[in-house]
């Protein structure tokens, strides 16, 4: 999927709570293709609402200047939730 977000033009970054450690063993393990940032402060996920919520995959479609295109959520549905992410691309 990472090569459809790609050519749709986006950058991805994965946001997660845990350490920046674990995050790059996790990188390295799954050789992932995209960056993951740690949050374990909460700034970001407070920032987008998200704080306290379990949501176990939430991406954000945000334009060039920083307005929000489009949310996708849905749960562990990835071919779904991926399909329906790239939609938003389409707006």
């Amino acid at each position: 999927a990472y090569p459809d977000f790609k050519a749709a033009g986006a950058e991805v970054l994965g946001i997660s709570p845990d350490s920046p450690e674990t995050l790059l063993r996790y990188e390295q393990k799954k050789a992932t293709p995209f960056t993951f940032v740690s949050d374990r402060l909460g700034k970001i996920s407070t920032a987008f609402g998200m704080r306290g919520k379990r949501q176990p995959r939430v991406t954000y479609v945000i334009q060039q200047g920083g307005s929000i295109a489009g949310v996708s959520k849905h749960e562990f549905r990835i071919p779904k939730h991926i399909s329906e992410t790239l939609k938003l691309f389409a707006c």
